[in-house]
């Protein structure tokens, strides 16, 4: 699945925050059906799925983090990574919802 900014998604306009992404990937699970799924997450795709976990409950049976962690630095900092983070990865602006992969679905 791909974060705003990450991969094949477009960029949004900045700030993202946490709850906006947590919520983006909340829609694409409920849009394509998805319960009780075990999530494998790296640094912030780990911070998201620790978050939508604690959400909803009934979309995530079990999580797999590695180079994460349950808060990282500063809402300042976290806006300035964010602001940086989605042009340099490449993405395409305007999209509004991250998009599944074929092998997830």
């Amino acid at each position: 699945m791909d974060l705003r900014g990450h991969g094949g998604s477009e960029v949004t306009e900045p700030p993202y925050a946490m709850g906006a992404l947590v919520r983006d990937i909340e829609a694409a699970l409920d849009d394509h059906g998805v319960k009780d799924a075990v999530f494998v997450g790296h640094a912030l795709g780990g911070m998201i799925a620790q978050a939508l976990a604690v959400k909803r409950l009934d979309l995530a049976r079990g999580l797999v983090l590695t180079g994460s962690a349950a808060k990282r630095g500063t809402a300042a900092q976290w806006h300035a990574e964010a602001e940086v983070g989605g042009t340099r990865h490449g993405g395409r602006r305007h999209r509004p919802r991250p998009r599944l992969g074929a092998s997830a679905v």
